[in-house]
């Protein structure tokens, strides 16, 4: 069996072992309280013989687990959301351990929050109660293949049925007066923003996040692809053929950045401030609707594109790399280019 020891750095306990090949390695324990290291000490023994042998760290200390499962995730909405959904539940629940939750606590936790209200002081909807649901869902299988459990308490609980709303968009005289209005009030650079959503379908993160090194004018041709700080939704790459208005507007653009619709600093637009910047013309134009994500349904409603096509350019996750470029042939990229609200 692996062996252990505690010792301290300066003030700082630290935690050593040597494992069953003979190979020693440590790890801070973060903490100057002896009796803490002694507890986290013991939480750390266990999670090595479960490496060792695969049994199950039901010990685990759920602070531990909460920060090893969040440490996976960038900033950003997706840390953001497992933070509220983990929040929400540890208020309900109180969990010590990871071990400490059952099915009637999961149950019991989605039921509550059918009757609670936000910090709003709004009822949660059926829609926020699910991903709350899939989020937890989330947290509690990876503690089951880490092996810190050996079942979730959510596997078994439903979801709550939602009324799916149709998607939102606007008729094409509304497209038409939208953009007189942006022609009227915005520069030229936002209301290429504005054409860059109404030609492509692209998200708002997408938008912000465009580089010019995506973009080919000769091939009339860009591609949305990851960077470092970030990733498309689906973490695919996609090509999304150029509409020659954008062709147009992107040659007498000016290059002050590597991203094509910088905000301050040359970094990135702020999603927020943009979010805020669009519903503020929509309200000029006299649409009643908020959200770039409007745009966006705006586009796969009157775009011309067969059906698996749009799906591609639109970057659903289900569509593989290699799936895409087979279906999104050069005719269909060709197709975007003609593409017209008038």
């Amino acid at each position: 069996m692996p062996s252990s020891w505690l010792y301290k750095r300066g003030r700082i306990w630290w935690y050593g072992w040597r494992d069953d090949g003979r190979k020693q390695d440590a790890k801070s324990l973060k903490t100057q309280d002896a009796v803490r290291a002694e507890i986290l000490r013991d939480e750390e023994d266990k999670k090595l013989n479960a490496k060792e042998t695969g049994l199950s760290n039901k010990n685990a200390l759920w602070d531990t687990v909460r920060t090893d499962f969040l440490s996976g995730y960038k900033e950003g909405k997706t840390k953001e959301g497992h933070l509220r959904s983990l929040a929400l539940f540890e208020e309900y629940t109180s969990p010590s351990k990871i071990s400490s939750p059952t099915y009637q606590d999961a149950k019991g936790f989605r039921d509550h929050l059918q009757t609670a209200k936000s910090v709003r002081g709004k009822p949660y909807s059926p829609t926020s109660i699910n991903i709350h649901i899939r989020n937890l869902t989330t947290f509690f299988n990876e503690a089951v293949r880490a092996k810190y459990i050996t079942e979730s308490p959510f596997a078994e609980v439903k979801q709550v049925p939602e009324v799916k709303r149709t998607p939102r968009y606007i008729q094409k005289e509304q497209v038409l007066g939208l953009i007189a209005e942006a022609d009227t009030s915005w520069p030229p650079d936002k209301v290429l923003m504005l054409k860059t959503f109404l030609y492509t379908g692209i998200r708002l993160s997408e938008l912000v996040n465009l580089r010019w090194s995506s973009i080919d004018l000769k091939a009339e041709i860009f591609f949305l692809h990851g960077s470092e700080n970030w990733a498309p939704k689906d973490r695919e790459e996609h090509a999304i053929g150029l509409h020659l208005e954008l062709k147009a507007g992107f040659k007498k653009l000016p290059k002050i950045s590597e991203y094509v619709f910088p905000g301050t600093n040359g970094k990135p637009r702020d999603k927020d401030a943009t979010r805020s910047l669009f519903n503020r013309l929509y309200k000029r134009a006299g649409i009643k609707e908020t959200g770039c994500h409007l745009i966006r349904h705006t586009f796969a409603t009157h775009s011309l594109l067969p059906i698996r096509a749009l799906q591609k350019v639109l970057g659903h996750a289900d569509v593989k790399t290699t799936e895409r470029y087979r279906h999104v042939t050069k005719e269909h990229l060709e197709e975007m280019k003609k593409m017209t609200y008038r």
